[in-house]
């Protein structure tokens, strides 16, 4: 069973986008870390091998991003902890007048015990531009934090069922005066080549706004060659 955290104010989150760069893993045993490196990490790009024309020509308003992630068992038999931290810098220009840093950082832990699994998980974002409804409406000062926590069974080999409940809030009343709230229950069911899992969401608030509550279901099937 995968317990999956969901942040709906805005889409931004700790991976990083197609924009070229490098990395560096090294795995110390019982904790791995992760250094990632872009020199542009805006999404659009040219012809020219995926460097952006805009970058070249015109300074927009990003640029470099870094990240470490740190992810390993601390040496403790079904422990699964992360903790990840990524920055962006933001080029002030006639049109930009926002913070000159947008960061992110995430924690998680995840423990199994026999057939029981615990998670927790907390993210924060930084300098973000707000999304309501599919339109910015505030660049720069905002602030976003979110944490979930979730517990899973497993029934037996091919049988999982899991709960959980997360939440999301903004710094931007204004905007987004409303705590996002979600609560679901997931169920997996594995037959062999083929896996079935279904989800059940309650969610209110969505997007900080309090005419956005709904619920919503779902079914995937996948399967492995």
């Amino acid at each position: 069973m995968v317990l999956v955290t969901l942040y709906q104010f805005t889409q931004k989150n700790l991976a990083d986008n197609n924009g070229l760069g490098f990395g560096v893993t090294h795995n110390f045993g019982v904790l791995r870390a992760t250094l990632n490196y872009q020199p542009n990490s805006e999404s659009t790009a040219s012809n020219d091998v995926a460097n952006s024309l805009a970058s070249t020509n015109v300074e927009t308003s990003t640029n470099a991003s870094r990240s470490i992630v740190l992810q390993g068992d601390l040496g403790v038999k079904g422990l699964n902890v992360l903790a990840g931290k990524k920055t962006q810098k933001k080029e002030v220009t006639a049109a930009t007048t926002g913070p000159t840093d947008i960061d992110g950082t995430r924690y998680s832990v995840a423990y199994n015990v026999g057939q029981f699994t615990i998670a927790a998980d907390k993210i924060k974002l930084d300098g973000q531009a707000i999304n309501q409804n599919g339109t910015a409406t505030l660049v720069g000062n905002h602030e976003l934090e979110g944490k979930s926590i979730g517990l899973a069974f497993a029934v037996n080999k091919d049988l999982s069922i899991g709960v959980y409940k997360a939440t999301a809030e903004s710094n931007q009343k204004s905007v987004a005066p409303e705590k996002e709230e979600t609560k679901a229950i997931t169920v997996g069911y594995n037959l062999g080549a083929v896996t079935l899992q279904a989800q059940y969401k309650d969610t209110e608030n969505n997007a900080g706004a309090a005419v956005n509550d709904g619920k919503t279901g779902g079914i995937k099937v996948s399967t492995k060659f």
